[in-house]
């Protein structure tokens, strides 16, 4: 068996939530004897091929990003060329760049699609990407769904529900085993942020909600603690700044 993950980003280098599922499941379907490839876009305008974990990875020239998407000259090519030598090509959506570069492409695998999230800024060129983003799931064998809500909620899954799975997001376990719990250091994170703490991880963007979560600490008694980074960094820290919390809220960086 050979499956082609294909995204815009992976991990490394690249820290996301997206990046870092797409890292473990690659993992773990090596760990079980699947053969794994991971087509992505490169950060440059260079072509890089790479070995992370002993896994392949491309990462295809851009020349910059619209809207949050990659912008590719030739990345149909790719989903071409590797996705001929493979059985299954497991896109991450949103990623329109990937999506309209298989449609164009003219190859007929099978795909298996996990919807990660609507798409819900860009109203203005949703509408002119709907009628793609419609025929692409339309061509999808199978949609993985993280969250039944996305199924209840979203008005473009509703037209595939008959083709749509949970399955929930994993994690390594071995990463939470008990000798991580050193007592000291849960002694040392209390004594300096207190015993009532909220922590949040993940990039900081806009559908993360991260600024209701700011406005609720003005009536929370505790610490909360965000470790991550992102476009909205600046924006959150004057928020925090603006509200007088600095002495609630904590930026501990990535």
């Amino acid at each position: 068996m050979r499956v082609l993950q294909v995204y815009k980003d992976y991990f490394p280098p690249v820290r996301g939530g997206i990046e870092g599922h797409i890292n473990l499941l690659a993992n773990g379907l090596k760990e079980k004897g699947v053969h794994v490839e991971v087509l992505v876009s490169n950060t440059s305008s260079r072509l890089e091929k790479e070995i992370i974990d002993d896994i392949p990875v491309t990462n295809v020239p851009q020349i910059g990003r619209y809207a949050s998407a990659s912008l590719n000259m030739n990345f149909s090519y790719w989903i071409n060329k590797l996705g001929e030598q493979s059985d299954i090509l497991h896109f991450h959506f949103p990623n329109p760049t990937a999506e309209i570069s298989y449609l164009i492409s003219g190859l007929n695998r099978k795909i298996i699609v996990t919807y990660h999230s609507d798409i819900i800024r860009q109203a203005r060129l949703l509408k002119l990407y709907s009628p793609l983003l419609k025929q692409f799931l339309k061509k999808a064998d199978d949609i993985i769904i993280t969250s039944p809500n996305y199924l209840e909620t979203s008005p473009y899954l509703a037209n595939f529900k008959s083709k749509c799975t949970l399955v929930p997001f994993g994690i390594t376990l071995s990463e939470f085993d008990s000798k991580f719990l050193e007592k000291k250091e849960i002694e040392n994170i209390r004594d300096q942020y207190g015993h009532s703490i909220i922590l949040f991880i993940g990039k900081f963007r806009y559908y993360k909600g991260l600024h209701v979560l700011i406005e609720s600490m003005k009536t929370i008694e505790g610490k909360l603690l965000l470790i991550g980074s992102g476009p909205l960094e600046a924006e959150l820290k004057r928020q925090v700044s603006g509200r007088h919390l600095n002495l609630k809220i904590i930026f501990l960086g990535e």
